[in-house]
């Protein structure tokens, strides 16, 4: 049977359609943070993230007026996110397979671990210590209308209650959370489980914020926050507005760790270099989503000094040409909005083109098959091309030579100020309600096949590191989504077994809380050194120094404690 992975909370939905009056999410890159903010106060929220970031919603003049502003640098509407230990931990070499004990004392205390993530089953024994008491000191939910703060008092009585603030109704939050910080259950821990957690349930747009919120409200302790959640919407560079806010708020004591992303067979990037005259067809078709509508955004992106002709071919066959850049235009094909745009992207000097199909619940199957983009090269200084849709789950290639595993890393993950963390297998069977399971394609040690592949568009060394992701054992949110599903839950032990770069992001989480446990002014660059010095290589990674699906080599706890 095939193993289930978690969708990995890969972020970026399509992007949001501005319209006057609607209220638009952004953030915003100014040298002047706080007189930007002062702008902006009565037209709109504002939330300052960093000396040079806030996020701002308004409606879309007010964020066309800040283009306008001399302090802006950069307006970018936010992308919606979506979600990306019993052999865990013997494979990272933090508890002895003989005698399932730990040989270091760092287990993360004194150190917060921040979850952005689905939501949390805080009912769960994995978020309680010893004495029953809840080890989280906070938790903001921005799903609701309002996002609200939950202090550690208000969480336990809400809970006792029934009212279950953050409740996790997919699974995937929970699991993730436990992974890095859960506390002894049974014969299973989370990686750090004598850390305390401060805990977001997103709404997956507004990540910026749950990151900016869990470090401020650490303080000045040590921090690591986990994001197993990114996109493909932008140009894989590191220069997307978020990536960019990241590398701000990271420093002494404060970590970001993100999930490479689950798309290395999903059929969502073309890349190759062309000649002047060069043509391409690539096809492609539209996935239909649960409520019968399809909804996909292709961007392509080449170096200015480049020139390229994107058109659309329809199922039809009838060409759509792009417009002009800076430019917009809207068609129509049967049931199909379309739009088709061209910029320049100024913080990478890159040309963007962008195509987005905007399906209706009646369109028939014919309208979602058959689609092309065709690409003329006209002049070639550099010539390479990359084209991603939005994410997984929304449109796919066909087979074609410029379609590649390769570059297939999302956002955040892309970005310097964060590590990046790709997935390795760690078993093939675990117990669930069907009963004893078995995946006898999954070979221990081997890069999980969804796992994406290295490197970002402009030739960085993402992802960082491999850490175990398929298959991880870990708590189960009772009642959620995952929990229905008899493959992979055991709900008499409130045990989920699943796998994604989701999983494995959490585990080098927990890492990082127990390298802050043992000197917490560590910065993102003594990490990544540390990683670097002590990760493990085998017959799988190769000699290194680096790969495209494992990083700089497999995480070794056991040899990153020793080395300091």
């Amino acid at each position: 049977m095939a193993a289930a992975r978690a969708s990995g909370i890969t972020s970026a939905e399509p992007e949001q359609e501005w319209r006057n009056g609607v209220p638009a999410a952004a953030i915003v890159e100014a040298r002047d943070a706080a007189g930007v903010a002062d702008r902006v106060k009565g037209d709109g929220e504002v939330l300052r993230l960093s000396q040079n970031f806030l996020s701002v919603r308004a409606d879309v003049e007010t964020l066309a007026r800040l283009t306008e502003v001399a302090e802006v640098r950069r307006v970018q509407t936010k992308k919606l996110s979506q979600p990306h230990l019993d052999a865990a931990l013997p494979d990272i070499g933090l508890v002895a397979p003989q005698t399932g004990q730990r040989p270091f004392a760092e287990d993360g205390e004194g150190v917060l671990v921040g979850i952005v993530d689905s939501g949390f089953d805080l009912s769960h024994p994995m978020f309680r210590d010893a004495n029953g008491q809840l080890r989280v000191e906070g938790l903001l939910d921005q799903s609701l209308a309002q996002p609200r703060e939950f202090s550690t008092g208000q969480l336990e009585q809400g809970w006792a209650s029934g009212r279950g603030p953050g409740a996790d109704e997919n699974g995937h939050g929970t699991h993730v959370a436990a992974i890095a910080a859960g506390s002894r259950f049974g014969a299973l821990e989370g990686v750090a489980p004598g850390a305390r957690l401060l805990l977001v349930k997103t709404n997956f747009r507004d990540t910026d914020t749950a990151v900016s919120w869990v470090f401020r409200k650490a303080g000045a302790r040590p921090c690591v926050v986990n994001l197993s959640l990114g996109h493909h919407f932008g140009a894989h560079d590191g220069t997307d507005a978020e990536e960019r806010l990241h590398g701000q708020l990271t420093g002494p004591g404060k970590i970001i760790v993100v999930s490479a992303g689950n798309e290395r067979g999903d059929d969502i990037h073309i890349g190759g270099r062309f000649h002047p005259g060069q043509a391409e067809q690539v096809p492609f078709d539209l996935q239909r989503q649960s409520d019968g509508t399809a909804f996909a955004v292709l961007t392509l992106w080449h170096a200015r000094a480049d020139r390229f002709a994107i058109s659309l071919v329809t199922p039809a066959g009838e060409v759509i040409d792009e417009p002009p850049s800076g430019s917009a235009i809207r068609r129509t094909f049967a049931a199909v909005a379309i739009d088709l745009a061209q910029q320049r992207y100024r913080p990478s000097d890159l040309i963007e083109h962008q195509i987005a199909l905007d399906v209706r619940a009646q369109a028939g199957n014919g309208e979602l098959r058959g689609w092309r983009v065709r690409i003329n090269c006209r002049a070639a200084t550099i010539g390479r091309l990359d084209g991603w849709f939005n994410n997984s789950g929304f449109a796919a290639f066909r087979a074609h030579a410029m379609s590649e595993s390769a570059r297939t890393v999302g956002l955040s993950a892309t970005g310097d100020g964060c590590l990046a963390v790709a997935s390795h297998v760690t078993r093939n069977a675990w117990d669930s309600d069907s009963g004893p399971m078995q995946d006898a394609r999954l070979v221990p040690g081997r890069t999980s096949a969804f796992s994406s592949l290295g490197p970002s568009r402009d030739g960085r060394q993402k992802p960082d590191v491999s850490a175990p992701g398929q298959m991880v054992t870990a708590a189960l949110a009772q009642g959620s989504e995952s929990a229905a599903d008899d493959r992979f839950a055991s709900n008499g032990d409130q045990l989920l077994t699943i796998a994604g770069t989701s999983m494995a992001a959490p585990v080098v989480t927990g890492a990082v809380a127990m390298l802050l446990q043992q000197k917490p002014d560590r910065n993102l660059g003594d990490v990544r050194d540390l990683l670097r010095a002590s990760v493990r290589r085998d017959v799988h990674t190769g000699p290194g120094p680096w790969d495209p699906a494992y990083g700089l080599g497999k995480l070794d706890v056991a040899a990153a404690l020793r080395a300091t």
